[in-house]
């Protein structure tokens, strides 16, 4: 058997242990894994195989999680100087009605 025939056939096999191993995966184990976890899980598949799909996946979700976090995080600060604006600018009202009411 030549060694191409020989990787083909260990490729194979490996495809198929994959494809069983699928089979009983539950997805939400990836969200249980850290990013290194993950980076090593998804290098032991091929970007053709669901394993890995998902995982791409999983890299998808995080991302997005991260920016919503950051734009929480400014619509908050927003929301704050917002705030401190209208209270800014009723107490500048309020003055300068009572100086005009004296001048």
């Amino acid at each position: 058997m030549s060694a191409e025939d020989w990787e083909k056939r260990s490729r194979g096999a490996k495809r198929m242990r994959h494809s069983e191993e699928f089979e009983t995966f539950d997805r939400r184990e990836l969200s249980k894994m850290d990013d290194k976890a993950l980076a090593k899980w998804q290098s032991g598949y091929e970007e053709d195989e669901p394993q890995w799909r998902l995982a791409e996946h999983e890299w998808q979700r995080r991302i997005t999680a991260d920016q919503i976090a950051a734009t929480m995080r400014a619509a908050r600060g927003q929301a704050w100087f917002g705030i401190a604006g209208l209270f800014i600018g009723a107490l500048l009202t309020l003055l300068g009605q009572l100086l005009a009411r004296f001048f």
